[in-house]
């Protein structure tokens, strides 16, 4: 199992006021120890931040737990490598008038063909020597198990991003576990209880993956009616190694067959008003 565990957050909601993200910086002060790699911007990529933009990535910016990654998509290979390097070079210049720099590129829709390799080698090495040391880090969205020389250039990449209908555990266990300590799982349209998503995020830790997402939401528009618990039961995972507070093995299940979920099992995640009304005018957000 990899410890600690980082949460992999598509941040595709447009910060209206002080507190449209508020349920997220609510998470990180809540969790100090648990790391929340924050994808920004997806429709934003051809224009300079704007005010709102630049205070709600500020806030982000002043914890030493958010790591902020620019919006960039591939086409899965198909889209001119010039037009993508523009779209890199639109956040270098994030941190020049707004001083609000991200750490790294989120190549969303990334190609996992071995043909591409060379295609997404070109890319992360310019993200990388645009940005400059301490901004260079790399996060590929193939969506799927990608060979193992596409890990070369990225610091994570997304290998599953499908319902939770469709999760498989036998799947996961499956695959390379030294390369799975460089991938992350996204799960959405998850229906089960607050226990369930215990379980689940046991089952992905301990599958030996460096983030995970679980939502009940189809997109990333919208708050996941159990974030808080989610956030707060990955973060107990990190500091003690399991999730449960009594009897159990560790893996967030008791002994006798029951989830050992602990006081998550009373949380109340409330669907925040931060998100109301807002969706509708997020015109090109991409769902990844």
């Amino acid at each position: 199992m990899v410890l600690p565990v980082f949460v992999f957050l598509p941040l595709y909601m447009y910060p209206y006021n002080s507190t449209s993200w508020s349920t997220l910086t609510t998470s990180i002060v809540s969790n100090p120890n648990l790391k929340f790699h924050v994808v920004v911007s997806p429709n934003l990529a051809f224009t300079d931040p704007d005010a709102n933009y630049v205070a709600g990535i500020s806030i982000l910016k002043s914890h030493a737990n958010v790591l902020t990654l620019g919006y960039v998509y591939t086409s899965y290979g198909l889209r001119d490598i010039s037009e993508i390097e523009a779209d890199i070079n639109k956040y270098v210049g994030w941190n020049k008038p707004a001083e609000i720099p991200v750490d790294g590129i989120f190549f969303d829709e990334s190609p996992s063909n071995n043909s591409t390799f060379s295609y997404m080698s070109t890319l992360s090495s310019y993200a990388k020597t645009s940005l400059g040391a301490g901004k260079d880090y790399i996060f590929l969205n193939p969506g799927v198990p990608v060979d193992a020389s596409f890990y070369t250039l990225a610091d994570s990449i997304n290998v599953f991003e499908e319902s939770y209908a469709k999760f498989n555990k036998t799947a996961l266990n499956s695959l390379d576990k030294t390369l799975l300590a460089k991938s992350t799982y996204a799960i959405h349209d998850f229906k089960g209880t607050v226990a369930q998503q215990i379980d689940l995020i046991s089952q992905l830790a301990s599958a030996n993956l460096a983030g995970i997402l679980i939502t009940t939401q189809p997109g990333y528009a919208v708050w996941s009616s159990l974030w808080s618990s989610f956030c707060s039961a990955v973060s107990r995972l990190n500091l003690s190694g399991r999730i449960g507070e009594g009897g159990g093995n560790g893996d967030g299940i008791g002994n006798d067959g029951g989830y050992g979920g602990g006081d998550d099992r009373d949380d109340d995640d409330d669907d925040d008003d931060d998100n109301s009304g807002n969706d509708d005018d997020d015109d090109g957000d991409e769902e990844t």
